[in-house]
């Protein structure tokens, strides 16, 4: 009893009687149990244990072992004075001791160390997107002994937003527009390495199409219009709306369109938007477009046989800005006027000619647009019936 450990023992037995005892001594040599593992430490890395402690005589290896609140055991085996305890439990306290094993017996148990290995990764994160403003609003659960937590929202053109908070909501207003987004949310705690969450991945609402360009063309009476490609867009859905606020929508994958057909005079407002599986962009900025001016009708003339002029009279046309008259002589000689009346009189014109007279609508834009054909009072027949010419002759000098 009372042996020292880590100590080697010579053990020696004497035969004695009442007067002798023998010459000859047997002597065994035996090795104590190493002594238990001094200043034991552990230094605790997210859910990894890593173990030192001072050395022992005659021992040949080492064991830790941590033992978890919630019944978990972990050890590794060393012949060094320090180990590794890997894949612990988060949010756990875990005891800790070593064992000296020497060749044939082991220690008694260390004194013990207790470490809390890193709070659990919040599980179960949602967030909502809303589509109107980009704001994105992330939720988790709670994880027993976490102080704080980052939140993290990386994007594919490599924009990051990263926050910590105290509390398991979190608002980003900074996202950008058309952007895939990972966002990961980590718990933080004093000395404790952190412990990340399953990242989830969300879209931010399609950016506003910008540039939009629109241009008439005045033969076909179609608008042509297109605009920057947009990021995160799947759909591009253009609105029309005209003078009267009626409204027509047509959906596009290509970033340009056309609109035919359009109601002669009409003024047209067209604006775009970009959509996805869920939210849809706000509205661009709008162009505004003529479709081209509608054709003069009713056309007239009145000769005035002593000034030798002619008083030409049409209805107005819708979203004309000027008019022209002209009137093209049998001998090749022309005249015209211009107007924004929806009238107006002819210079001298020769005597004994015949006018073939017709009137042309015209904007900023367009000048395509020609008066019906009609005949002239006095029985001369309008000429050029294919352009709505009116045809009459001067009566002049007579």
């Amino acid at each position: 009893m009372d042996l020292h450990c880590s100590e080697v023992y010579l053990i020696s037995v004497t035969a004695m009687d009442n007067y002798c005892q023998s010459v000859n001594i047997s002597v065994f040599e035996s090795e104590t149990a190493p002594c238990p593992p001094q200043n034991v430490q552990a230094d605790c890395a997210a859910v990894t244990a890593f173990v030192t402690w001072e050395p022992s005589n005659l021992t040949v290896w080492f064991t830790a072992t941590a033992e978890g609140n919630d019944g978990h055991t972990a050890t590794c085996t060393t012949s060094e004075t320090s180990c590794l305890i890997p894949h612990l439990h988060c949010s756990q306290i875990y005891s800790i001791s070593v064992l000296a094993f020497g060749e044939t017996c082991s220690s008694l148990q260390s004194s013990s160390y207790e470490i809390q290995t890193a709070p659990c990764a919040p599980d179960e994160i949602i967030a909502n997107v809303d589509c109107n403003s980009n704001r994105v609003v992330v939720y988790w659960g709670r994880s027993n002994g976490a102080r704080e937590f980052n939140v993290i929202a990386e994007g594919s053109d490599g924009h990051t937003h990263s926050h910590n908070t105290t509390e398991t909501r979190y608002e980003m207003l900074d996202l950008h527009c058309g952007q895939s987004y990972n966002i990961t949310v980590t718990t933080l705690s004093y000395g404790r390495h952190s412990i990340s969450s399953t990242s989830i991945q969300i879209q931010t609402a399609p950016c506003i199409p910008e540039n939009l360009t629109a241009e008439l063309i005045c033969d076909l009476n179609t608008i042509s219009f297109w605009w920057d490609e947009t990021d995160g867009a799947q759909l591009y859905t253009v609105t029309i709306r005209d003078s009267q606020r009626v409204t027509a929508l047509f959906n596009t994958s290509d970033a340009s369109a056309q609109i035919q057909n359009l109601q002669c005079g009409e003024y047209y407002t067209i604006s775009v938007l970009a959509t996805d599986d869920i939210c849809r962009s706000p509205q661009s900025a709008v162009v505004n477009v003529h479709a081209v001016p509608c054709d003069p009708q009713n056309i007239k003339a009145q000769l005035d046989c002593d000034l030798n002029t002619a008083l030409v009279l049409w209805d107005e046309s819708k979203g004309a800005q000027w008019y022209t008259a002209i009137g093209e002589g049998a001998d090749g000689n022309n005249m015209l006027c211009n107007t924004r009346e929806t009238s107006c009189r002819t210079p001298s014109l020769l005597c004994g000619q015949i006018y073939s007279v017709y009137v042309v609508a015209s904007d900023w834009t367009c000048n395509h647009s020609m008066s019906s054909t009609i005949e002239f009072p006095t029985g001369l027949k309008a000429k050029l019936a294919d352009v709505g010419i009116l045809d009459f002759q001067g009566i002049l000098g007579i």
